[in-house]
């Protein structure tokens, strides 16, 4: 009788250890799922802000329109800048270099 008290004992400690383990272990599954379900909500948002600055950017076509209207500005600077003696360069310093060379330094 007291051999069956004990191995009831031992079963009902083993239980009893089990569900503390299993109870552990549940609550680090719920831990791990409360930052699942965050990183989720963190991924949903930046999609929607990413989509949203998408939105905001022009479409290829207009960055190409805006691409040749610059590549057209550009070409008729380079074509004023030419016809600019260097002392009229030197006089305009708040032109930018149109020849590439460094800013800094004198056009001769």
């Amino acid at each position: 009788m007291a051999q069956a008290r004990t191995a009831r004992r031992t079963s009902l400690e083993a239980y009893m250890e089990a569900l503390a383990s299993f109870n552990d272990f549940e609550a680090e599954v719920g831990e791990v799922a409360a930052e699942i379900a965050e990183m989720a909500d963190l991924m949903v948002y930046g999609a929607a802000e990413l989509q949203k600055n998408l939105d905001r950017w022009p479409s290829r076509e207009r960055l190409q329109v805006m691409a040749r209207d610059w590549n057209a500005s550009h070409a008729a600077l380079m074509c004023l800048w030419q016809h600019l003696t260097p002392a009229e360069q030197r006089q305009a310093p708040n032109l930018p270099r149109m020849d590439g060379g460094d800013p800094s330094r004198p056009i001769v």
